[in-house]
Order: C-alpha cells, then structure tokens, then sequence
C-alpha cells in the first residue's frame, strides 16, 4: 500500500512540474497580446487635462481675434481657446462658425491643413462677414486689397484684415477699415479734389481746348507782335505828325493785344499741363 501511494505521489509531483512551463507560456503569450491590443489606446489617450500622451505629437496653433465664435477641430472636438493644441499627425480639419448661427450652416471659415510629426501648424480664423458699401456721390469704384470688387451700390465679403478702397473721377480716394463699417448698410462721402467737379470727358474736352487756347494765343500774340513792329517802323521813318500819331497808337495798341496774346496762351498751355496731369494720376 505504502509503494502504490509513493507512485501516486511521484506521478503528481511530475504533472505538477509540467504544468508550470505550460501556465507561464500562456501568461507569457496573454501579456503580449494585450500590449498589441492596448498600446495605440495608451499612447493616444487623453490624460485629464484633454491632451494626448503620445510619444508621436503634432501641434496646432489657433488664433483669433473674433468674438462669439464657435470652432470645431475635426468635425467632433470643439476648441474653446486659442493657443497651441495637441493633435495626431496627419490631415485635421478646422470649421469656425458664428455663435448666432446654427451649425448645420455653411462655416464662416473652413480649412484643411496636414501637420507633419512633431511640427506646428499655425491656423489665423478670420471670419468673412457679409457688408453693404453705398457711396455719395454714387458709381465710386470699390477695391479690396487693391483688387476690383465692383461699383456701389454693391455688397462685399470681407475679413478684418481687409482693407477697402473707394475712388471715383474728380473725388479723392477713400481708405476703409474693417473696424469702420457698420453691420447694415455703410454709405461712405466722397471728398472731391476741388470745388468744380470735372468729368472724364470734360477733363479731356478741358484739355484739348486749353491746348488750342494756348496754340491761338502764342500764334495771335507772334503776329500781333509783327504788326506792332511794322507799325513802330512806319512811325519812325514818318514825317507827318498825323500819321506819326495814328502809327504810335497802333504800335501800342498792337502791342498791347500782343502781350495779352501770350499771357492767355501761357495760362491756357498751365491749365492744359495741370488737366493733363491730373489725367495721368487718376488712371
């Protein structure tokens, strides 16, 4: 009886000493197959402060200046601040909206950006906002950033790092800010450049007749001047006091309308240059 025991026990003690390797390879196995399960949860979760432990990162820098805003990172995650947000690599998309308006609505602003590992993408929002421009007098030319937007009466979509620009014929240019606007309808006064207003045609009308004005006046002036030569000598090589008399007179009348001539004929040839100028500086 003793022996059969003492077998028994020999055997357990073998079956017990295999089955140990066997226990800790399964261990073994189950502990590395949950590393594989887990590790992207690990090094992506978000600690308690929302930001990711990853040992990869990239980053986003937001800013704004807007007020009353909404922005969403990603179709799901809703930025509450600016500053430098922690991110996956890879392609994001940013959506900013107005609080007053429902989000299923067309964003006010929409980018998509890919971040690179361990770099920062810089992201500005500025919101487009819809704004009427009138000007008095109407038919003023409208740039934004130098670039042509229309005629007023109109409505521009502009951001707050726009500038605009209004200029009309005969009126000085107007510059605009974002922050000078209203939210309705803004109805900017034109300054003109002088008291008379002169039009594009007119301009070029003004032009061409002060040019021949100063043509006429010099040709008119050379030849007066001519005649009152002829009559001095005429009256230097006469002898009768009448017709000395009647020759001085018109030596100074000649004379006179001469000097005249050419006085009209350099206003005239000023005001033509001055037209002309201003022709060139309004294009």
């Amino acid at each position: 009886m003793w022996v059969i025991d003492k077998e028994i026990a020999t055997r357990a003690r073998s079956y017990k000493t295999m089955i140990i390797p066997v226990k800790k390879i399964i261990h073994i196995v189950c502990f590395f197959v949950s590393i594989l399960i887990i590790l992207p949860e690990i090094l992506w979760a978000q600690n308690r402060y929302g930001e990711y432990d990853v040992f990869i990162r990239a980053y986003i820098n937001f800013s704004w200046d807007e007020k009353d805003i909404v922005v969403i990172l990603d179709k799901t995650e809703k930025i509450e601040s600016t500053g430098v947000k922690i991110v996956r690599p890879g392609r994001h998309t940013i959506a900013a909206f107005k609080k007053d308006r429902s989000l299923w609505l067309k964003p006010s602003y929409y980018k998509v950006i890919n971040v690179e590992p361990n770099d920062t993408s810089d992201v500005v929002i500025s919101l487009q906002h819809n704004v009427w421009i009138n000007s008095e007098p109407t038919g003023a030319s409208v740039f934004i950033n130098d670039r042509f937007a229309g005629i007023t009466p109109l409505s521009v979509i502009l951001t707050k790092s726009d500038k605009l620009f209004l200029q009309k014929e005969g009126f000085k240019r107007k510059t605009l800010l974002f922050k000078e606007l209203s939210t309705g309808i803004t109805t900017v006064e034109l300054c003109p450049e002088s008291k008379i207003y002169v039009s594009v045609n007119s301009r070029k009308s003004w032009i061409y007749s002060t040019a021949f004005l100063s043509f006429a006046g010099n040709v008119a002036g050379f030849f007066l001047k001519k005649s009152a030569e002829k009559a001095f000598r005429n009256y230097v090589n006469s002898d009768n006091p009448e017709k000395m008399n009647f020759y001085f007179s018109r030596t100074k009348k000649f004379d006179d309308m001469s000097a005249v001539c050419y006085m009209a004929g350099e206003i005239s040839l000023g005001i033509s240059v001055y037209l002309l100028i201003k022709d060139f500086q309004s294009r």
